[in-house]
């Protein structure tokens, strides 16, 4: 997943003309980190970068306007790419996940 982020963020970052080091400026971060981030070789990246990436590259155009400064919203459309991407390797695990999930949200609003 995070190999095709870095590659759309490439491609997005070229055809909007911005370079690196202008987002380097603008994110505060070194251009080594963005260069490894759009090489998919690290796979760590803030919230707030994220969305001053998707502000300035707009990375995300199908995401609802209304998710856009919704931290759990943004934290749930990545978990959810994660689980697609872990799930063509390890189904088992994603439906344990999955499963987990389900019952600890059931558990919590049983106690409400």
């Amino acid at each position: 997943m995070f190999r095709d982020f870095g590659q759309r963020m490439r491609v997005y970052r070229n055809q909007s003309n911005v370079t690196l080091m202008e987002l380097v400026y603008k994110l505060g971060v070194s251009k080594s980190y963005l260069s490894k981030l759009e090489n998919g070789k690290t796979t760590t990246i803030k919230l707030t970068n994220l969305q001053l990436l998707h502000d300035e590259l707009n990375l995300f155009p199908n995401i609802p306007n209304e998710w856009r400064h919704d931290n759990i919203s943004l934290r749930l459309l990545r978990a959810n790419q994660q689980l697609h991407s872990i799930y063509k390797q390890q189904p088992h695990l994603v439906e344990s996940i999955l499963t987990n999930l389900e019952q600890n949200i059931q558990l919590q609003l049983d106690n409400e």
